[in-house]
Parts: C-alpha cells; structure tokens; sequence
C-alpha cells in the first residue's frame, strides 16, 4: 500500500507540473492517493486530499458530474471513518442529488448512494431511516441487477443487522439467509462474505433460543474465516465472541472462556 501511495504522489507531481493544478487527471490523482491515505487509516490526510480533487472538479466540471460526485461519496467515506456522521450525512446528501439527476432513481450508482445514507442512519442509532434508505437500494439492485448478485446480497445483509437491532428476529434470519445464499452461489462456500453471513445467521440463532443451531452456524463461520482470513483477523475475532456466548449460555463455560480469551488476544 505504502508502494502504491508513493507512485500515486509521483503521478501527481508529475501531472501537476505537466498539466496544472486544475486538470481532470490532476484532480485523479488526487481522488487515487485519497484512497490510499484512507486505506492506510490517514484519514486527515485523506480529507484534505479528497478535498482538493473536489475543488478542482466543482471548477471544471461543476456540481453535477459523476466525478463530482465521486468526491464527495469519498468524502462521506473518510468523515464516516472519523466518527463525523453529520459531516458525512451532507457529503452523501450530495452524492445522491447529483446521482438521481444524472440517472434517475433505478441506477446502481443511485443505489450505491441509498446504501451510504442508510449506513449513516443506522450508525447515528435511526434505525428506522437506516431501513428505508436500505430498502430502496435493495429495490434497485433486485430491479437492476437481479438477487442473485452481491450488491443484492450485501442489502440483504444490511437490512438484517438493522432489523435484529430493532428485534425483528425472523426477518433479520430471513435477511441473513438470503444473503448467505446469494454468497455461496456467487463467491462459493468457502468465501469470507459467506462466512460472515453465517455468523450473523448464528447470532440471530442465539438471540431466538436456538442454541444448537447458532453453534453450526457460528463453527462453519469460524471453520472458514480460520482457512481464509486466518485466525489472527478481526472477523475471526468476533466470530470467536460470538461462539463464545453461545458455549456460555448452554452451560460450556471453559469452551466459552477459551473462546473469549481467543477473541480478546485478537482485539
């Protein structure tokens, strides 16, 4: 990553002195290195340079072009990251006007925006705005894309984290599954995705009663994220905690220390 961040800069210099500050492929390299700062976790960096592609983009091509819109879905992104929810609600606000207007409501970039909004919502505690802006996306990627395809899959999966947050437990199980499905088809049985969908399939197990069934569905997660993220990796982690509860309540209780002791050694 440091790699790619440093070509990136090189790139920049390079079209800077080339081509000016205020330039399309300028204000490219700029968006390019933004997303390594954000990846890397510089999220001031970050800011500040998805700041500038903005700025360059709002003068030459204005407000309503795609790649204006870019900028401020990117800037939604690193404001999210620094816990500004209000500051990234207006960036996606802004993300979506321009995304109806360039291609209306049943587009996959329109969806992407509803998706962002709801994100938002749903960490700001409305879960109840949070399920609106997911449903719409899921409409969109149902319409456009099919269910059978992971964007259709990861609604799927937001709107069960949402729904069991507001205790709609057999919808969210429905959600889950669902999206488990879509996962295994597409990505195969042995994807990361796949396993992550079980593990909230475990979880809603867990909160109906149903012990037996949240221990399958939490091991073959964990059997997975171990082969392909490795035991090491925050999913893994959580994966680990929520086996743990489990063992805990069905009366396991060194199972469940060894299974937290695990996740906590990660965390």
């Amino acid at each position: 990553m440091d790699g790619a961040l440093e070509m990136f800069q090189q790139a920049l210099t390079i079209q800077k002195k080339v081509l000016g500050k205020e330039h399309t492929d300028t204000a490219k390299a700029y968006s390019f290195i933004g997303r390594v700062m954000y990846e890397l976790g510089k999220l001031d960096h970050a800011l500040n340079i998805h700041g500038e592609a903005l700025a360059i983009r709002q003068n030459i091509l204005g407000e309503k072009h795609s790649d204006t819109a870019e900028s401020y879905r990117s800037l939604g992104a690193v404001m999210e990251g620094k816990g500004d929810l209000n500051g990234a609600l207006e960036m996606y606000e802004k993300d979506l006007v321009i995304n109806e207007e360039l291609y209306g409501k049943d587009h996959p970039e329109t969806a992407t925006s509803y998706n962002n909004l709801g994100m938002v919502m749903d960490l700001k505690g409305d879960s109840d705005g949070a399920l609106q802006w997911y449903k719409q996306a899921l409409g969109i990627r149902e319409k456009i894309m099919g269910k059978e395809h992971t964007d259709t899959a990861s609604s799927y999966y937001n709107i069960g984290l949402v729904l069991q947050t507001m205790g709609n437990l057999d919808g969210a199980l429905q959600m889950h599954e669902e999206c488990a499905a879509v996962y295994k088809k597409v990505l195969g049985e042995e994807h990361p995705y796949a396993a992550a969908s079980y593990n909230k399939i475990g979880s809603v197990k867990h909160a109906m009663g149903d012990l037996d069934g949240a221990q399958d569905f939490l091991q073959k997660a964990i059997n997975i994220q171990e082969k392909a993220l490795g035991k090491e990796h925050p999913a893994t982690a959580e994966s680990y905690n929520n086996f743990g509860s489990v063992m805990r309540d069905v009366g396991n209780t060194d199972g469940a220390l060894q299974m937290f002791q695990q996740s906590l050694s990660i965390r």
